[in-house]
């Protein structure tokens, strides 16, 4: 019985040492999640201001790296003639994370006088027309946040496969480095991108693979305390591993 312990455990050591070899180290987002706090203080005000005459409804960040992020509901936006909500925490995680890894983001500021997420005849639309001809992104994120009472941390839209252009891999491999980060309760095609005209449409019209992410509210609300900070955390450690790996990506 002792030999066959002993066996045993040589076996567990063998076979169990090469599986936790695999478990990554996890980054230190500390810091980046005292920069996304601060940065949705800005979008919490312009909530409550419209939009002056001259002044731009959108924004980019240009990045160095071939990949972009859209926050197309950052703030505000009209759509059939009515204010529809932001989604609150999709502007500061997107320039979070284009700082942290030289990604471009097109994201909206003040109220945006056509929903970019529903109608195609407008400014922001053109814009990321320009930006996905010229850096030509290998995989462009549209982000978008849910409810909180939704059943899943992330639901993928993929226009039911349309959008990723042939590129399934793409979508894998994010699935792979969400898990890797602990996030597990994933979702494809809830929102499946293909109603109206979306951004994840537009973009993949162009040739271009992008993925829509409906994060759930509690993976971007880090100010609420430290579970959900955690949570925060954990996107930006999957996103930004993401990111590393798309920028080798032939």
């Amino acid at each position: 019985m002792k030999k066959a312990a002993i066996a045993i455990s040589l076996l567990c050591i063998l076979y169990c040492g090469n599986t936790y070899s695999q478990i990554p180290r996890a980054k230190d987002t500390r810091s980046l999640i005292d920069s996304m706090i601060e940065r949705e203080k800005p979008f919490t005000n312009w909530k409550s201001k419209p939009l002056c005459d001259g002044c731009p409804w959108f924004n980019v960040i240009p990045g160095s790296k071939p990949i972009l992020i859209l926050a197309p509901h950052a703030t505000p936006q009209t759509r059939e003639g009515k204010i529809k909500i932001a989604d609150g925490g999709s502007g500061s995680l997107a320039i979070t994370l284009a700082k942290a890894t030289g990604a471009t983001v097109i994201y909206t500021t003040y109220l945006s006088p056509q929903d970019p997420n529903y109608y195609d005849d407008n400014d922001f639309k053109q814009k990321v027309k320009e930006v996905v001809s010229k850096l030509k992104p290998k995989i462009v994120l549209d982000l978008h946040v849910s409810d909180s009472k939704r059943p899943y941390d992330i639901d993928f839209g993929t226009r039911h496969d349309t959008s990723l252009v042939g590129r399934h891999f793409l979508l894998d491999t994010l699935k792979y480095f969400c898990n890797q980060a602990g996030i597990m309760n994933l979702s494809k095609d809830f929102f499946a991108a293909s109603e109206h005209q979306t951004d994840t449409k537009w973009v993949s019209n162009l040739g271009t693979p992008c993925i829509q992410c409906e994060i759930n509210a509690t993976m971007v609300m880090p100010d609420q305390g430290d579970i959900y900070a955690e949570r925060s955390s954990q996107l930006l450690n999957a996103l930004i591993s993401y990111f590393d790996w798309v920028r080798d990506v032939k």
